[in-house]
């Protein structure tokens, strides 16, 4: 069953806010393992193309990774 946990727009500030590391880490497992975000040419012609995923899905990934920066630096400095 997935969970829908709320994205905030795919801001990492309010995403690192809002969850910790293993809510962040379900994120990226259903970007990861939606089809809708996989690359259209790596489906079609067996990953001809280098980009795993669509550049939607790499921002979105991208937001995450900053996310997951700031909760790690938080817990740094905590």
């Amino acid at each position: 069953m997935a969970v829908s946990l709320r994205t905030y727009g795919w801001d990492a500030v309010k995403l690192s806010n809002a969850y910790g590391l293993p809510e962040l880490e379900l994120l990226r497992q259903q970007l990861i393992t939606d089809p809708a975000n996989q690359n259209q040419q790596c489906r079609a012609n067996g990953c001809s193309s280098i980009f795993l995923y669509t550049p939607a899905t790499h921002k979105k990934l991208d937001k995450l990774a900053y996310a997951v920066q700031f909760v790690l630096t938080e817990k740094k400095y905590a």
